[in-house]
């Protein structure tokens, strides 16, 4: 529910594309879209595999992507060089994460 319930507060904003497994993310991530892909919100828990086979996998330094977890140990995992959502947040912080992210990549 709460996965939906992003989807649908960030579709006003937004071009939204939910993947609820690893397998579908990487079949959409792979997949051609009329825009390119801006920011990748991934959840550290999936149900299929681990979230660093999205990150391993799919062609992601080309792509910002922010992680969600409440699990504050994965935030300060060695290597996880990643921004870093920590559950539960509120919605200012994530468009605020959100906004910084998509700073970053107009740059580029």
């Amino acid at each position: 529910m709460v996965r939906e319930t992003i989807v649908l507060m960030l579709e006003d904003a937004f071009d939204v594309i939910l993947a609820v497994s690893v397998a579908t993310a990487l079949v959409q991530l792979g997949a051609a879209h009329p825009r390119p892909i801006d920011v990748v919100l991934l959840h550290c828990h999936l149900p299929d595999r681990k979230f660093d086979d999205i990150l391993a996998e799919a062609d992601l330094p080309s792509l910002s992507v922010v992680l969600m977890s409440g699990d504050v140990l994965l935030r300060d995992r060695p290597g996880l060089d990643r921004i870093f959502l920590t559950k539960p947040f509120s919605w200012t912080m994530l468009l605020s994460v959100l906004d910084s992210t998509l700073r970053v990549v107009s740059r580029i």
